[in-house]
């Protein structure tokens, strides 16, 4: 992933292993319209759905009961 792609307000580490759009993401909005609005709360939607799906194919992951252990874990 290049830096151009990645806006300057994103916390980022040394590497990115996920990336999600953040801005300018079209969205519904209030009283059944569509909006355009930018920020960390249009990309976690994303990035939650993609380590979910993630998490639930790691058989390992899935062996763990649920618990604080689990929880750590992940």
């Amino acid at each position: 992933m290049t830096a151009a792609i990645i806006t300057g307000r994103s916390a980022v580490g040394v590497t990115v292993a996920l990336a999600a759009p953040g801005v300018a993401v079209v969205s519904t909005i209030f009283d059944d319209r569509w909006g355009v609005m930018s920020g960390t709360s249009t990309a976690t939607p994303i990035d939650t759905g993609v380590l979910a799906r993630r998490l639930a194919a790691d058989a390992a992951v899935l062996g763990i009961p649920r618990d604080s252990a689990r929880a750590g874990a992940i």
